[in-house]
């Protein structure tokens, strides 16, 4: 460590400078202060102009929809065959409310999108995996994320599964509710 010398009273000549600085500026204010159409400040009681402060609303946690907050494990794909293979594993997706993501695995790779929900419509968009080699289930993947980008409305069912449809109301891909 660099140290160089201190000659003794430069301390209190240094500590006597700032407390003389912050004493002065203590009677002064910090911003300038405008005055209204009576003379006095802007905000008081003499001056009748002055506009009410406006607040930004503070924006609420949004409470989670049906099928938001929780994980939705994949059990069928109805327009690919199963993706089973020494690498892949079971793919879900997560509609996560409050970063209005949508999380999820393909069963080879992570992924992420955004997501908007309305009612029974869904969109999905911006929809990115990941780039792990995946030579037994490439095929698969591609077709999840397509069905994903494809869905334009969602239905749960009487059991509890989640179907999400293309816009002829047809399945693209079927999940049921788990833990991920």
């Amino acid at each position: 460590m660099n140290t160089f010398p201190i000659r003794p009273g430069f301390r209190i000549s240094l500590l006597m400078a700032t407390a003389a600085v912050l004493a002065a500026c203590a009677g002064s204010p910090i911003a300038p202060v405008t005055h209204g159409a009576a003379g006095a400040p802007v905000g008081t009681a003499v001056d009748q102009k002055a506009e009410p402060a406006v607040l930004e609303p503070v924006k609420a946690a949004r409470q989670p929809g049906v099928i938001e907050g929780r994980s939705w494990l994949l059990i069928n794909l109805p327009i690919a065959l199963s993706a089973g293979g020494p690498h892949s594993r079971e793919g879900y997706i997560r509609f996560n409310h409050i970063l209005e993501k949508l999380e999820g695995h393909t069963g080879c790779n992570p992924l992420k999108a955004d997501y908007v929900l309305e009612g029974q419509k869904v969109r999905i968009s911006n929809l990115k995996a990941g780039k792990m080699p995946c030579t037994d289930a490439v095929t698969f993947e591609a077709l999840l994320i397509q069905s994903l980008s494809d869905a334009v409305t969602w239905e749960q069912l009487d059991d509890g599964r989640l179907v999400l449809k293309n816009d002829e109301g047809l399945p693209l891909a079927v999940f049921r509710p788990g833990d991920r």
